[in-house]
């Protein structure tokens, strides 16, 4: 009973950013819903098989390195899968007038999401959990095994990248 109470508390608390998470990851939003899905049942799985084993110590953590998983897992299938012309998603830009206010910030994250595509994996993965996902430092070491420091380098060069990339096209 106790390990369901620390599960519903889980989801109620983390599924949303769970979501953001890998719906900043995948590029189809049912994609990511199921991803995120299968995360949660994951780990529902894994805590009843290992109820008297294991204890969980950071439930945020281990929640985020089930779903990075399965982001990879997707994108190791997906690669092997051909690609027909009837999954090709088209784009669409609407502007409502309600919404005008959530224009430029709708507009200036398209350019920060288009810039971080730039980056090497590393440095995007790291400044999503950091920026996107609110992750504090501690819990990306966990979730990613690198030591805080190495953490710390790494968000660094990527934030100098990310503001190059961006410089170089403001100036043009």
């Amino acid at each position: 009973m106790k390990s369901e109470k620390q599960f519903i508390n889980a989801y109620d608390e983390y599924s949303e950013a769970i979501l953001r998470h890998i719906s900043f990851r995948v590029n189809r939003r049912e994609k990511a819903e199921d991803i995120a899905q299968d995360t949660f049942l994951k780990a529902w799985k894994y805590i009843v098989s290992a109820e008297k084993k294991v204890v969980i110590k950071n439930m945020k953590a281990f929640l985020y390195t089930i779903a990075n998983n399965l982001v990879i897992d997707h994108y190791r299938q997906k690669y092997k899968q051909t690609i027909s012309i009837d999954d090709v998603e088209e784009k669409e830009f609407r502007m409502e007038s309600d919404q005008e206010k959530n224009a430029e910030r709708s507009i200036n994250k398209e350019i920060v999401e288009e810039h971080l595509s730039e980056l090497k994996e590393e440095y995007r993965d790291m400044l999503v959990y950091r920026y996107i996902d609110d992750l504090s430092i501690k819990e990306i070491e966990e979730i990613t095994g690198k030591s805080s420091n190495n953490i710390r380098v790494i968000l660094h060069r990527a934030i100098k990248k990310l503001q190059q990339s961006m410089n170089h096209v403001q100036e043009i």
